[in-house]
């Protein structure tokens, strides 16, 4: 029974990235029927972080929200890494709902993790981006925001080949060039973003 469930789980990714939601949803129910009555908690925090994937690329915020707390509830006791990619989730889903309260509360939450981990900021250097990104930004601290995205964050995901973070870093970039009317930069960062999306997606 735990491999079938895997398996939805994977045939779920599969189809998430086809493009095929409805049917990745389908089997994630059925990995996470398969996950409970096994009672298998590490199982059912993949699922829930899946479903809540998920849920927000169908605009189903309040849904999303709550599988990523779920998730956050069946990792509790998971390395910090499983914990980190649910509560960066949780920060965006929150920020796609414009519930910018709730977005600070979750960066919180990740910066309390990172600070009680030994040597947290450095071994999970990711997420200390991911985190310092959204303090900046839900702080409206537009100058430190750009230096971090400019000289850090993008440069750092485009080398490790994780376009979809720097392609949505540089148009956070652009957006904050938008703000300030500098409208020749924002326009090559929107540029960057789109070529960023082209590389992950292969078209």
């Amino acid at each position: 029974m735990r491999r079938s469930a895997e398996c939805h789980v994977l045939l779920a990714i599969c189809y998430r990235r086809c493009g095929e939601i409805d049917k990745a949803v389908d089997h994630c129910l059925l990995a996470q029927k398969a996950a409970r009555m096994l009672d298998d908690r590490r199982l059912l925090g993949i699922v829930e972080h899946n479903l809540g994937h998920l849920k927000g690329m169908k605009r189903q915020y309040r849904e999303a929200v709550q599988h990523y707390e779920n998730s956050l509830i069946y990792k509790e006791d998971a390395p910090l890494d499983a914990r980190l990619i649910t509560l960066l989730s949780l920060v965006r889903v929150h920020c796609d709902a414009k519930h910018y309260r709730k977005a600070s509360m979750a960066v919180e939450e990740g910066w309390k993790q990172l600070e009680q981990a030994p040597n947290g900021a450095s071994e999970h250097y990711e997420y200390y981006l991911h985190f310092s990104i959204y303090r900046l930004l839900l702080s409206g601290e537009d100058e430190l925001l750009e230096r971090l995205l400019k000289q850090e964050a993008i440069p750092y995901f485009q080398k490790k080949k994780e376009y979809d973070d720097a392609s949505l870093y540089a148009e956070y970039l652009a957006d904050c060039y938008m703000r300030r009317r500098q409208y020749k930069q924002a326009a090559q960062y929107y540029q960057l973003s789109c070529t960023l999306l082209r590389t992950q997606t292969g078209v």
